[in-house]
């Protein structure tokens, strides 16, 4: 097998058809063309890696098979709860385009899932200088600029880090 066949074979066999678990924060209901672009995001997730599971930490939360756990819990704070989530899907996309996503990735880029956040922000905060903008710069923190917002650009760009995610858990599945 040539060495194209077998790049197309790994990437639309093996990697795209792979179980994922995905999470997709960023704006809520109200945050308009934020929220439209995370439910598109959410869209094309699901429809480029047939067997993910792409879910808002909303979805989860409500899920009535979930109730009696931490995933659910009345009890825990909405950041506690998010750590469950965080800590059971392959890969979180943020689109740090809301107070709410700035307070995820502040909660969560000091922790051990840090690692699992793909934080996307609007380059017109590349050169901010702020404590918040310090905590995003520790991270996997991708810039875009308005136009590739507006366009499908920054989808296809998290599309390509998705797909680097599944190779990589691909790779570690893979016996020897």
């Amino acid at each position: 097998m040539s060495f194209t066949a077998k790049a197309k074979e790994i990437m639309n066999d093996k990697v795209d058809q792979l179980p994922l678990d995905i999470l997709v924060w960023g704006a809520g209901k109200k945050g308009g063309p934020a929220y439209k672009k995370r439910v598109e995001l959410r869209k094309r997730l699901k429809e480029h890696f047939g067997r993910a599971d792409v879910k808002f930490s909303e979805e989860i939360t409500k899920d009535p098979d979930l109730k009696e756990t931490p995933f659910a819990s009345a009890d825990l704070l909405p950041h506690q709860r998010e750590l469950w989530h965080l800590a059971a899907c392959d890969v979180c996309i943020v689109l740090d385009a809301s107070k709410g996503s700035g307070e995820e990735i502040a909660h969560f880029s000091g922790t051990l899932a840090a690692h699992k956040l793909l934080v996307f922000t609007d380059e017109a905060y590349k050169r901010v200088k702020s404590f918040p903008a310090s905590l995003r710069r520790c991270g996997n923190q991708h810039f875009y600029s308005q136009d590739e917002f507006d366009s499908c650009n920054l989808i296809g760009r998290v599309l390509t880090l998705v797909r680097h995610v599944a190779l990589a858990k691909l790779l570690q599945t893979t016996p020897n």
